[in-house]
């Protein structure tokens, strides 16, 4: 009985030596799996349909109205996903995300590049008296 304590207690010590190990390898493994999806999405970016993402980027910079700002730009299967705010002093920020819709769609360049460009529903909320409308845009790559 004594054997299997001193096993026992011999053993937990060793696992505890190894566990900041243990802690590290899994945190560079983690990190590889972040990096290679990060990998995955720049490859699909660079690659899908030859579109060329800087013009891209531009338009929809450029067709984004005052008081309206993007959170995420993601890009997965084929669909162009912008997911954003809008805040606006005159309780216009509903008009302002209609507006930034309705820009990309009158640009023909961007339009050559997708399809069915949506705008989901528009979600309001209120941050103290501020009323903010959050929205969700797709477009599927032509």
């Amino acid at each position: 009985n004594m054997t299997r304590l001193a096993k026992h207690k011999n053993l937990k010590n060793q696992w505890e030596e190894l566990l900041p190990q243990k802690e590290k390898v899994d945190s560079v493994i983690q990190e590889m799996r972040n990096l290679q999806n990060n990998f995955k999405a720049i490859d699909e970016i660079i690659t899908e349909n030859n579109t060329s993402w800087a013009y891209q980027l531009n338009v929809i910079s450029d067709s984004i109205p005052k008081g309206v700002w993007l959170k995420k730009l993601s890009l997965s299967g084929g669909v162009l996903y912008m997911d954003g705010s809008a805040i606006s002093k005159q309780q216009k920020e509903m008009i302002a995300v209609h507006s930034f819709t309705s820009n990309l769609k009158k640009n023909e360049y961007f339009m050559e590049q997708f399809k069915n460009l949506e705008q989901g529903a528009i979600q309001r909320r209120k941050v103290n008296t501020t009323e903010i409308a959050d929205f969700l845009i797709t477009a599927e790559l032509e």
